[in-house]
């Protein structure tokens, strides 16, 4: 009989010690052997495989975003090969009677970009076809919840509609920023305008709300040749949220020069070699 333990990461799948009982995961070697003199520290404390090897110099924007979002989480699954977070839940079998905080927010969500892309608003009230597609509770709970999400979806969507009615719609851009330490950010920049960036949520703009616009003005500002790609010399990126004590709230990234967004960037990218070889102390929710 052989005894395996509960731990993946346990010293003695790495030792030896114990016949039959192996592991295949280097990365945490290191860890493990670190742990057999003296008292043990946590083990994200105690140095990872790839302590002293070059970090990978190349990375996308879009793992920048993913990365400053949650960098423990990212930690935990791009170096140790720990995913502590489901992303697909089990299907609730029970019918909805109301709609949570995170329902409403992406029903508000569904009803927007439903309306930018017909550029027809959404009803105001709720009817039996409208009940079925978005899965609300049945009854009065369902249309009062449809109900106030339209008001606030029918605003937001009025809003965003006005200020791209004068903006000039450009391709993806996608382009390559070479930085400081010999770093290569890969950006794609998705549904741009001549004027900049969009891009809005369905409730109040939180801090980490503005985390994908922050970087992704950034590197639009750093980008060099971004006249000969059809932006404006001087781009903005706007954010349109809604609050629900003042309504639609507009608000204007501007102003940043080349330089200043270069050194930005190093600093998250600085960050982002960091946080391959031990967990960041940084609130993902953080202002």
């Amino acid at each position: 009989v052989i005894e395996h333990p509960l731990q993946p990461f346990a010293r003695v799948a790495f030792d030896g010690s114990r016949a039959g009982v192996f592991t295949y995961r280097d990365e945490w070697r290191a860890v493990a052997a670190a742990g057999r003199s003296g008292l043990a520290r946590p083990f994200a404390q105690t140095g990872t495989a790839i302590d002293g090897a070059d970090p990978v110099r190349r990375v996308t924007l879009d793992r920048l975003v993913v990365f400053w979002r949650n960098p423990a989480r990212a930690f935990l699954r791009d170096t140790l090969h720990l995913d502590l977070y489901p992303a697909d839940a089990p299907a609730d079998d029970d019918d909805p009677l109301a709609l949570d905080a995170l329902a409403n927010s992406k029903l508000k969500r569904v009803l927007v970009a439903d309306a930018l892309t017909s550029g027809v608003l959404p009803p105001r009230e709720i009817d039996a076809a409208i009940q079925v597609r978005r899965q609300l509770p049945v009854g009065r709970a369902g249309a009062d919840a449809y109900r106030q999400e339209a008001i606030g979806a029918r605003q937001l969507a009025e809003r965003i509609e006005a200020w791209r009615c004068d903006k000039t719609p450009l391709p993806t851009a996608l382009f390559e920023l070479e930085l400081d330490d010999g770093w290569i950010l890969e950006c794609s920049l998705r549904q741009p305008y001549r004027e900049g960036l969009l891009h809005w949520a369905p409730g109040e703009a939180r801090g980490h709300h503005w985390l994908r616009p922050w970087i992704e003005y950034l590197a639009l500002a750093a980008f060099a040749s971004r006249s000969e790609a059809g932006f404006d010399a001087a781009v903005t990126c706007t954010h349109i949220a809604l609050d629900k004590k003042i309504g639609v709230v507009a608000s204007e990234l501007r102003g940043l020069d080349a330089a200043g967004a270069r050194e930005q960037l190093a600093a998250l990218l600085r960050g982002y070699a960091e946080g391959q070889h031990a967990r960041l102390a940084f609130f993902p929710k953080a202002a």
